[in-house]
C-alpha cells in the first residue's frame, strides 16, 4: 500500500512528457554538445527532444487556465499537492503515475515544483 508520493518537479514533468511523446533511454557517459546539434536535452540518462516541452507546454496552458478560473470564481488555493492531482486527473493515460495516483488518491508531494520546466512554463503563462 502506498501512501503517499515525494519526487522532484523533474518527475512529474517527465511522468507528463512520457505521455505525450517519445523519449529514450540513454547512457550517462554522453557527448552534450552531439545531442544539442540533434535538438536533444539529457536529463540524466533520459534523452528528451526539444519538441517534448513545447508539448507539454501547449497541454499545460488550458489547464492553468482552468486552474486561473477557478481560483478567482471560486476562491481556490492551489498548493502543490492539489495542483499535481489536478495534473494526474487530466493525463488520461494508464501509463502515468499522477494518472494512477489522482484515481487512487494518493498524493504526490513536490516541494520544489516550480524548480522546473512546470514553473517556467507557469512564470510564462502569467506575463500573458
Amino acid at each position: 500500500m502506498v501512501d503517499c508520493i515525494v519526487c522532484s518537479a523533474g518527475g512529474i514533468e517527465e511522468d507528463i512528457m512520457k505521455c505525450l511523446d517519445d523519449f529514450h533511454l540513454g547512457d550517462f557517459e554522453v557527448d552534450d554538445k552531439e545531442l544539442r546539434k540533434k535538438a536533444i536535452n539529457r536529463i540524466g540518462n533520459i534523452f528528451v527532444h526539444s519538441r517534448s516541452y513545447c508539448k507539454l507546454q501547449d497541454w499545460l496552458e488550458p489547464i492553468y487556465a482552468e486552474m486561473m478560473k477557478e481560483q478567482k470564481e471560486k476562491q481556490i488555493i492551489w498548493s502543490p499537492r492539489s495542483f499535481i492531482k489536478r495534473l494526474g486527473e487530466k493525463i488520461n493515460n494508464e501509463s502515468s503515475v499522477l494518472f494512477w495516483a489522482a484515481k487512487n488518491d494518493i498524493p504526490i508531494f513536490s516541494p520544489a515544483l516550480t524548480d522546473g520546466a512546470i514553473g517556467d512554463m507557469l512564470f510564462y503563462f502569467n506575463q500573458k
